[in-house]
């Protein structure tokens, strides 16, 4: 069942963490507690299923995180994320308002850059650039994306 609180907290690796808007109780016996409500109950569980793995989470990840900046929830996510595989995007620095996406086609990579500050910024890509696009170029032998745009660098 789910109780709307404003707030409430979660014992994660130790630490009592804000969670914010709400909690959920989960109730499932073949599931591994990976957070505790401070009452004890589960405020995540990880479940084990084939060659995966499955995490039920009684709060929102992303809104707490982004409420309370936690360490704590960074961590935790990030350890969700590298047991799934999901590989993290090395020049993003989403605090900073650097966002990054990449997609693969055969031998190139398309790397889509956001930069949603008000300085152009600078990257380093690996590989050959054999085309750019949106409001990108390359300066000095760096990707370069000015403020408050985008741009796209393909690379071989």
């Amino acid at each position: 069942h789910r109780r709307f609180v404003c707030e409430d907290f979660a014992e994660i690796d130790g630490s009592l963490v804000r969670i914010r808007p709400y909690r959920t109780h989960y109730r499932f016996d073949d599931g591994e507690t990976v957070a505790k409500w401070r009452d004890g109950s589960s405020a995540a569980q990880r479940f084990d299923i084939g060659r995966g793995k499955f995490y039920l989470l009684g709060f929102s990840l992303g809104y707490s995180y982004y409420d309370t900046n936690s360490s704590e929830l960074a961590g935790f996510a990030e350890r969700i994320l590298t047991e799934a595989g999901v590989a993290k995007n090395e020049l993003s620095d989403t605090k900073s308002g650097i966002y990054e996406k990449r997609l693969r086609n055969g031998e190139f990579e398309i790397v889509y850059l956001f930069n949603n500050t008000d300085a152009e910024k600078y990257f380093d890509l690996e590989g050959d650039t054999v085309a750019v696009g949106g409001y990108g170029s390359i300066k000095d032998g760096k990707a370069a994306v000015p403020s408050n745009s985008m741009a796209y660098f393909v690379i071989k």
